[in-house]
């Protein structure tokens, strides 16, 4: 008998649940260390059904995976740039938000991050891209707004590689020196924009 044809919800609904899965092993027990068998086990189904909806295999699945924790990443960024206040304040409350993700979800931080795909995987680049853009935008509205005759493309490059690389300090418990990582953002924001005076609340916490 031949077997019925799922509807695209239906298969949207299965890659769902084996992206699911997916990431909760990659969690547990880190990327390099599960395979098809061991996502397929956990969902009752064999290793060869899952080509079925992920035709290249793991490495698809791990695309899946990263593109979607690069879409949640964006979406609370982009929320809390989108909130009430004057560009810096947004900026910092950007900020806040990136390093709430990192510590709520750090190892799928560092999936994001840490692993480089060579494969075509549209979604996952586009995703990764909107993650980008957000900030660069960020950067470009405030530089406007404080008349600023500076590169915001060299900003924009600058406060990510200066913010992502002090998360990955953060939650790689390597933050050792007196200085916490809301310090360090706030020098950001000070460095970036040359405020004098530095502040004792960088971010802007209560």
């Amino acid at each position: 008998m031949p077997r019925p044809v799922m509807t695209n919800t239906e298969v949207q609904d299965v890659r769902e649940q084996i992206c699911d899965q997916a990431l909760t092993l990659f969690t547990e027990k880190g990327v390099e260390n599960v395979g098809l068998r061991a996502i397929g086990a956990e969902l009752g189904i064999t290793a060869t059904a899952l080509y079925r909806y992920f035709p290249d295999g793991r490495d698809e699945i791990l695309a899946a995976v990263r593109a979607r924790a690069f879409k949640q990443f964006a979406d609370v960024t982009e929320e809390a740039f989108q909130s009430d206040g004057a560009p810096l304040d947004r900026f910092r409350a950007m900020g806040r938000a990136h390093v709430a993700f990192a510590r709520e979800r750090t190892a799928t931080y560092h999936m994001m991050f840490d692993f480089s795909q060579s494969g075509e995987f549209p979604d996952l680049r586009e995703q990764a891209k909107r993650a980008r853009h957000i900030l660069f935008s960020a950067i470009e509205e405030l530089a406007r707004s404080e008349n600023m005759d500076r590169d915001y493309q060299v900003l924009a490059h600058v406060s990510w590689a200066a913010m992502h690389g002090a998360v990955q300090l953060e939650t790689s418990n390597q933050l050792k020196f007196g200085v916490n990582i809301e310090q360090l953002m706030g020098g950001l924001c000070d460095m970036l924009f040359a405020r004098n005076e530095y502040e004792t609340n960088p971010l802007g916490e209560n």
